[in-house]
């Protein structure tokens, strides 16, 4: 991966390793700047739950 990075105009993300951490610190040994441990979708739901609830409040008042 650090190969690929050489003119460095971008950072190396790589994702799905929820079930292997040691993949994912050998990647970014490797030089990946951003790791997706599939957690995203909980945070992404998080926040969509919560502009819900501003949204249902708005229409209350």
């Amino acid at each position: 991966m650090s190969a690929i990075q050489t003119d460095r105009t971008s950072d190396a993300a790589v994702g799905g390793f929820a079930t292997r951490p040691d993949l994912a610190a050998q990647y970014v040994r490797m030089g990946a700047r951003y790791v997706s441990t599939s957690t995203d979708l909980g945070f992404l739901l998080a926040a969509c739950t919560a502009k819900a609830k501003e949204a249902h409040a708005m229409a209350r008042d």
